[in-house]
């Protein structure tokens, strides 16, 4: 009888364990000037990755320096992904060129080499364990 009501029991308290949110701090850097501000959007699935912002969680820093901005995000554990935009002329919008090709500052979490299109999620997902996480991201100018 105790081992069935332990085994009754146990998955209700597993069940319940809530996991804490832990500091997870990603610096942008290689940014060109200290103009604008760094939006960062956080996805923390594939789905919408990385056109659909709407689906991520968006922070925005509004302090460059020594062409560096720092996010400190606070996540529970799990996998995650970033994407971000030097918005220099802080119209909220990427600007491209006229042949297409983007004239501001972006990356992605993990530095994955952009090609033709963007990168997929598995390319730029990183864990953020029970510790937190520490990463630093480049921007990318063509």
């Amino acid at each position: 009888m105790l081992r069935l009501l332990f085994a009754m029991t146990f998955p209700v308290i597993v069940g319940s364990v809530e996991l804490s949110a832990q500091n997870c701090k990603i610096t942008v850097s290689g940014l060109r000037n200290d103009k604008g501000q760094v939006t960062m959007y956080v996805f923390d699935n594939a789905i919408g990755f990385p056109e659909e912002r709407e689906r991520a969680s968006q922070v925005v820093s509004e302090t460059i320096s020594n062409k560096e901005s720092v996010f400190v995000l606070q996540v529970t554990p799990g996998d995650y992904a970033v994407t971000f935009l030097h918005d220099e002329n802080l119209d909220g919008e990427m600007q491209y060129s006229w042949i297409g090709m983007p004239t501001e500052g972006f990356g992605f979490s993990n530095d994955p080499r952009v090609k033709l299109s963007a990168p997929s999620f598995d390319a730029c997902r990183f864990r953020v364990t029970k510790d937190g996480c520490a990463l630093t991201v480049k921007a990318k100018y063509f």
